[in-house]
């Protein structure tokens, strides 16, 4: 169940559209929403599984970009946490890790 946790708003937050469900939905069990994870979860290899607990940091005081986009090509991350910059900057990071991934974007300006 700890899984299903973790990937849950990561990976639904792409798969379903907002209009589908309210951010209560997410709280609750809901059995289209139990049904979403485990087919996600199930589709995904151990190495996918294990990097969705990996999030490293990138800015001035995080990871080099290139690090971070070597993990995100080999599925070895969950999300990326955006430390100290700006809206731009932060603008910016997210389009450049955008490699087909699936990724949970934290930011602390």
């Amino acid at each position: 169940m700890k899984w299903k946790t973790v990937l849950l708003p990561i990976l639904l937050c792409v798969q379903l559209s907002a209009q589908d469900f309210k951010l209560d939905d997410f709280y609750h069990y809901h059995p289209v929403l139990e049904q979403k994870v485990d087919e996600i979860f199930n589709s995904l290899n151990d190495t996918l599984k294990v990097g969705q607990l990996i999030v490293p940091s990138v800015g001035r005081l995080g990871k080099s970009d290139e690090h971070v986009i070597d993990l995100c090509k080999k599925g070895k991350l969950g999300g990326i946490l955006l430390l100290n910059g700006t809206v731009q900057s932060f603008t910016d990071y997210v389009h450049l890790f955008d490699i087909g991934y699936i990724l949970f974007y934290f930011t602390i300006l």
